[in-house]
């Protein structure tokens, strides 16, 4: 990735699920079979137009390419959205011929927030929405497994703002009961 900054490492790195395509891959199969109803002539479909010339492959044809524009629209959405988790940021890069990136410091946020619909429960997608004290937002959106992004921003937020870690238990001070500090 050319957009890292120096000393800059990918912890994690994700793309949009290939579950949030589901629409263009059920219309993939379904010009499929619709392209071999026409080309094997399964029903007995015999559609001839005699004054365009259009015959049973020629809409088969047609079928096919519709099929494989969608196959081909679902790969782009998949393949051009990458989430970056560096040691320093979150990164959003997209596009094809014009990429853009989106960057976000874990020091600069204020807000994470998850959000999951019951079928995106089911297959265990979700979206992330993370907020900056600008007022800027990085979608992270439709990735598999997002509870372990929010853990790994959470995670990197704390080391970036430094805060505090809980003291083990043999750290903790000894506290007197209440009992105890009335009767002295």
């Amino acid at each position: 990735m050319g957009m890292l900054i120096r000393g800059e490492q990918v912890i994690l790195k994700k793309h949009i699920s290939r579950i949030m395509a589901w629409k263009y891959y059920i219309l993939f199969i379904i010009m499929l079979v619709l392209a071999f109803i026409f080309f094997t002539d399964y029903f007995s479909i015999s559609v001839y137009i005699s004054i365009a010339g259009v015959t049973n492959t020629d809409i088969a044809y047609v079928f096919i390419a519709i099929g494989m524009i969608a196959l081909l629209v679902s790969e782009i959405k998949v393949r051009y959205h990458k989430y970056y988790l560096t040691n320093m940021r979150v990164v959003k890069v997209s596009g094809i011929l014009k990429k853009s990136m989106d960057a976000c410091p874990y020091n600069k946020i204020v807000n994470v927030k998850l959000s999951q619909s019951l079928p995106q429960r089911i297959v265990r997608i979700g979206t992330i929405d993370i907020t900056t004290f600008q007022r800027t937002e990085i979608l992270i959106k439709s990735v598999s497994n997002p509870g372990e992004i929010e853990n790994k921003i959470y995670e990197m937020m704390g080391g970036a703002r430094g805060f505090a870690q809980k003291p083990q238990p043999s750290q903790q001070p000894q506290q007197t009961p209440y009992r105890a500090q009335q009767k002295k």
